[in-house]
């Protein structure tokens, strides 16, 4: 069975209160009960080797302000930056290093000795820099931006740059890594407070950028820009406004330093604020959290098609008045993460998880992540441990950051050891526990090898715990159930439960990441294909190699292969193909079909029948004599739809120029569907060893 989820582990962490009542009420988000026993009550039910939030680990002894959190995925850190308020207000960045359901830091490091404001962090994965957005209050209320390099758990910066030199506000930022840019979404207040976007490139360590565009010729309130990588757009959600602050989005096409924007439309008729963004990129959807009526917490679903966006209804998340609200996706568990402060709660920072269906979201039961107050959340995912990571204000005293992750799977052949804890519980009660089927076949008690789909266990020190080991193989992926503690008997009342569990095989890796593509090899002169794995710290492993022709006429079906990425699980690169060439020109191998499946961006499409696949190649026209030299990234540039020889590596339909070398159709059976070729025509062609290269345009990091 394919394995598809990488957590090891379950758990639901429930708020608990006292319990209060008559025989059988049972109160989900509070987990109370009450009845005939003494009151007491099951505060959460985990299973030890996965889901719970670790304990606050503070950054900052101050309280800091204006936090933005991002992931560096090549260093593997998280990077929060923050407006430190004991130190003149000072911009400052500090470095975090996860370890399971904690979080440690380097020394914090100041990027601006200026009033700052308004941060906003995002992450280029392309130059592995991170890059800083803010308002500089302390001149003049620019919008500067800044480049970070991370080092080991410090981070040293370049010089600030304007990206805006006008007073500034509302600022948030995303990476576009399909072009390769940063986006910043700000109001500009010197032009009527219209909300304007500006595209950064990265250089070393400095940033330029294009002309600003206006997107909104209105009052720019709250809003939140997110990068689309399916539909390869930039999406921004605010409240506008011009018009009573109802809630927009509208969707924006990055070319060279310059952005376009299409129609802007409206998710809710109504007053919104706090608005903030995440992608989905299991169900490519954009998914919108705000506050909205009564300062309720609500979210939307947003689809796009080109520069069009369309939305479902808006739900109400929790009917409480909120604050603060960061979403972030968890890549593993395919669901929306939304933490926020709870107002009428005594301000504590809560979670809570969503499914996405369509273009429809439903919720879970909020928990508590902090149980002191809060403000000023950033939440974001690391795909390495594959963890939550929340950053925030304590009590407007200190700075602290949480890590956790979601309840995910029951594991297959191993002993899942499901932890209950609870408060009032006298020693040597026997509390009794049921696996419910929540989809798929009913599981029984043939489907374990420990335990059982019903049974018991003693609390002792208000802890419990019990042991659930699936068989092997036999349920499939589509099983989910639910661990009920009950009391009395193993149909007495439910007195609390876990989240929707998925049966997993704990013997596969995290994800199952692949690189599947199609070849068609035909000419006598066909030299060596090689599809290599190639990691951002430059380690290269070859896949696999293929030597000489596989076909022997124009019209034979390609070739299908899939490589086995797994045993990369966890890093960040890109597939690079080098072809040695042959030694005559019938000399043309044709690669069509690519895909990159388990990322943590999802899977990727680089087929080149697609104008989207065909922006995610790039090849380089220098040769080299090993595979332990490769040309320098300054080498590679886009390809094109051509059969120049001077290009090398190009996009070509119906057969490649020369006879008897490639096929005539691409790898659907289609005359005019594109695929990329090597042209192995003069002066391609040589006896001597030149490899010629072509890669993927961007890196990704494999679940």
């Amino acid at each position: 069975m394919r394995r598809n989820s990488g957590l090891v582990g379950v758990s639901s962490k429930v708020n608990s209160s006292e319990a209060k009542g008559i025989h059988g009420s049972f109160d989900q988000y509070n987990a109370k009960f009450s009845g005939d026993w003494p009151q007491f009550q099951v505060k959460s039910v985990v299973n030890i080797d996965g889901n719970v939030f670790g304990s606050p680990v503070q950054f900052d002894s101050s309280g800091p302000n204006a936090i933005s959190a991002t992931y560096d995925s090549t260093n593997d850190k998280v990077i929060v930056a923050y407006r430190d308020d004991n130190n003149s207000n000072y911009g400052t960045a500090i470095v975090g290093t996860v370890s399971g359901n904690s979080i440690s830091f380097g020394n914090p490091v100041v990027f601006s000795s200026d009033n700052t404001s308004n941060i906003s962090a995002t992450y280029d994965s392309s130059n592995n820099k991170v890059v800083i957005a803010y308002r500089d209050v302390g001149n003049n209320s620019y919008g500067r931006a800044i480049v970070g390099t991370v080092s080991g758990t410090s981070i040293s910066f370049g010089n600030p740059v304007a990206f805006e030199s006008a007073n500034t506000l509302y600022i948030s930022s995303t990476y576009d890594y399909d072009n390769k840019k940063i986006v910043i979404v700000y109001r500009d207040s010197d032009n009527s407070g219209y909300g304007t976007a500006i595209v950064g490139t990265v250089s070393g360590t400095s940033i330029s950028f294009g002309n600003p565009v206006v997107f909104l010729s209105a009052s720019l309130l709250s809003n939140s820009v997110v990068y689309d990588s399916t539909n390869q757009k930039v999406v921004i959600a605010y409240s506008d406004g011009g018009s009573g602050s109802q809630g927009t989005a509208i969707v924006g096409n990055v070319s060279g330093t310059s952005i376009s924007f299409g129609s802007a439309r409206r998710y809710e008729y109504a007053f919104n604020d706090y608005v903030t963004a995440t992608y989905d990129t299991h169900n490519s959807k954009v998914v919108i959290a705000f506050r909205g009526g009564s300062n309720y917490l609500k979210s939307v679903v947003a689809d796009v098609s080109g520069t069009t966006i369309d939305f479902g209804s808006p739900v109400v998340v929790h009917a409480t008045s909120v604050l603060d609200i960061s979403p972030t996706f968890d890549v593993i568990n395919k669901k929306p993460v939304i933490t926020y402060r709870d107002n009428d709660d005594g301000n504590q920072g809560k979670a809570i998880v969503g499914t996405v269906s369509g273009t429809s979201i439903t919720f879970g039961s909020p928990f508590v992540i902090e149980s002191d107050g809060t403000r000023y959340f950033s939440s974001i995912y690391d795909s390495t441990s594959g963890k939550i990571v929340s950053a925030y204000n304590a009590d407007y005293s200190e700075g602290r950051v949480v890590v956790g992750n979601l309840s995910g799977t029951l594991n297959e052949e191993t002993n899942n050891t499901i932890t209950v804890t609870s408060s009032g519980v006298p020693d040597n009660t026997t509390l009794y526990y049921s696996v419910a089927t929540v989809s798929g076949t009913t599981l029984t008690s043939d489907d374990f090898t420990t335990g059982d789909v019903t049974g018991n266990f003693t609390v002792t020190n208000n802890s419990g715990s019990f042991i659930l080991r699936p068989a092997g193989d036999d349920l499939s992926e589509s099983n989910e159930v639910k661990i009920q503690i009950r009391r009395g008997s193993t149909s007495g009342d439910i007195l609390s439960e876990t989240g929707t569990l998925t049966i997993a095989d704990a013997a596969a890796p995290t994800g199952a990441p692949a690189f599947n593509w199609r070849y068609y090899a035909y000419g006598s002169s066909i030299g060596t294909t090689r599809i290599h794995w190639r990691e951002t710290n430059g380690t290269m492993y070859t896949l696999r190699t293929i030597t000489g022709q596989q076909h022997t006429s124009a019209l034979q079906t390609w070739d299908t292969y899939s490589e086995d990425l797994s045993p990369y699980s966890g890093t960040t690169g890109r597939i690079y193909i080098s072809y040695q060439t042959g030694s005559y020109w019938r000399n043309d191998p044709q690669f069509d079909n690519m895909e990159l499946v388990d990322t943590t961006a999802g899977t990727i499409s680089h087929d080149p029948g697609t104008s989207t696949g065909r922006a995610r190649w790039e090849k380089s026209t220098s040769y080299t004599f090993s595979l332990s030299s490769i040309p320098s990234t300054s080498t590679f540039s886009s390809v094109f739809l051509s059969t120049s020889t001077s290009n090398k590596w190009n996009y070509d339909s119906g057969g490649t120029p020369s006879g008897s070398t490639g096929g005539t159709r691409d790898a659907d059976g289609s005359s005019s569907g594109y695929y990329l070729y090597f042209e192995g025509s003069s002066p391609n062609y040589t006896s001597s060893t030149r490899l010629y290269w072509v890669r993927m345009s961007s890196d990704y990091t494999l679940l």
